[in-house]
């Protein structure tokens, strides 16, 4: 998918980015399918902020070391799920990464993140700033399909077009609308 070129193309140059997706979205399906899509050519270590396993730099480094050694292939990329917690209260830990990455060109970053980075972080340690696409009315439309065989709810190609003009593609806000709509009108729901 166009999206996970430009994620692939920052591993291909060796570089960083920070991704940026709506909240709400779909980011940790979207993580999964591209390190199954390029697990072949690369080494994935997938990092999530919100478990306790990493409480000060001595933890990353003692997390990051183990899996470093354990992987086969000479391209690691490390996916950071929750980007947004360096923002806040693991902000500490942008040092300890910075000097992850400044040990080899052998290590790419890719911080998912709902929140843009603006001049929160070293701007050494990000070279791509990536903003995830909210949906076109053609995915909406198949998303809206989906829900309405899961709600046991049909729309219109005309509420469709509504849905779609209120929500600009906002996924999670499709969703509330149409389990709305069982209950109510449209109108009502929008």
């Amino acid at each position: 998918e166009a999206f996970c070129n430009k994620w692939l193309n920052s591993v291909v140059l060796k570089e960083n980015a920070w991704i940026i997706f709506p909240p709400k979205s779909d980011r940790s399906y979207r993580i999964e399918s591209f390190i199954k899509e390029y697990t072949q050519e690369y080494s994935f270590i997938k990092v999530s902020l919100q478990e306790n396993l990493i409480e000060e730099a001595a933890d990353w480094r003692r997390y990051i070391d183990s899996h470093l050694f354990a992987l086969p292939r000479n391209r690691i990329v490390v996916c950071i799920t929750d980007a947004e917690r360096l923002l806040m209260e693991r902000s500490w830990l942008q040092e300890a990464i910075a000097n992850t990455y400044r040990v080899g060109p052998q290590v790419s970053f890719l911080f998912f993140s709902e929140k843009d980075i603006n001049a929160h972080l070293k701007n050494a340690l990000i070279q791509h700033r990536i903003v995830h696409p909210l949906y076109n009315f053609i995915d909406v439309k198949q998303f809206i399909a989906y829900l309405e065989e899961k709600f046991e709810v049909s729309c219109s190609e005309a509420e469709k077009e509504i849905i779609f003009s209120h929500t600009n593609g906002f996924l999670w806000l499709v969703k509330h609308i149409i389990r709305l709509k069982k209950t109510m009108s449209l109108k009502k729901a929008l």
